[in-house]
């Protein structure tokens, strides 16, 4: 019977194969890569960081923002005091029931300007797609520039939040602050910045006869006077009125409190 043997130089020729196969894949693995990272530091993995709750009562500016459905958007229609021509503008202002009324907190020179005679008011309130006609009520005489608006409507029911007001000057140069307003009509805006001094009437600003004001540099333009400056509470401390007549970002605010002490004279 005849066999079928592998020949020699043919085994020989399978194992140098096998061989040069096994060779070839040893120094694939273990050669170095053709690029190597130049020495230095070791790249750590990144940590999540997880943000500490916020202190009981406190709020995130999303929260004040969302909850503002105080804030109003003051319409102003009048006539020129020289001619016939007819002028607008807008301002800012904010809800309160005061002495179980309905009341708008605005800036007296959002309604006030001895150049035209003011013939028609519209308030909208954040969230509201029509307005409210109002109408001056009283007009704070010793240059807090502060103004309060009534509804046309005697019936007028606001079921939404209304404005909180801190009663306290308990804040500090460096808290958070929050301004509220419609600069330029550009519709409800929200400005985020800090308490950069509480001057308490101890100094007279050039230009301007407050007994105290409140400097930060939460963002305001023009046709925000008169909007709320709030706390990181979502209580309002203040009112815009004006930006600083020399330095840029500085705003300035009347306190809330010295508005109320003038509303208990008046309501």
């Amino acid at each position: 019977m005849r066999r079928n043997l592998m020949s020699l130089p043919r085994i020989i020729s399978l194992f140098g194969l096998a061989l040069l196969f096994i060779l070839i894949i040893h120094s694939c693995i273990n050669s170095p890569p053709r690029y190597q990272l130049p020495a230095g530091p070791t790249i750590e993995k990144a940590v999540l960081q997880i943000p500490a709750a916020l202190p009981p009562g406190q709020k995130t500016p999303q929260q004040i923002y969302k909850e503002a459905r105080y804030l109003a958007e003051i319409h102003v229609i009048g006539k020129r005091n020289d001619s016939d021509e007819e002028v607008s503008g807008i301002g800012s202002g904010f809800l309160i029931k005061f002495n179980n009324k309905y009341l708008v907190l605005t800036a007296a020179h959002v309604i006030r300007d001895s150049r035209f005679t003011v013939k028609e008011i519209t308030v909208y309130l954040k969230g509201k797609p029509d307005g409210y006609s109002a109408e001056v009520d009283k007009v704070s005489a010793d240059n807090l520039d502060c103004a309060t608006l009534k509804f046309g409507d005697p019936n007028f029911k606001f079921t939404d939040n209304l404005a909180m007001l801190h009663l306290q000057k308990d804040f500090e140069v460096g808290d958070d602050v929050y301004s509220l307003g419609s600069p330029m009509g550009i519709g409800y805006a929200f400005g985020r910045g800090i308490l950069m001094n509480l001057d308490f009437g101890q100094r007279k600003i050039p230009g301007l006869d407050w007994r105290s004001v409140i400097v930060h540099n939460a963002t305001i333009a023009p046709g925000s006077s008169g909007g709320p400056l709030v706390d990181q509470y979502g209580r309002v401390i203040g009112m815009n009125v004006a930006l600083h007549p020399t330095y840029q970002n500085y705003q300035l605010a009347t306190f809330i409190t010295d508005i109320l002490d003038w509303l208990a004279t008046q309501y």
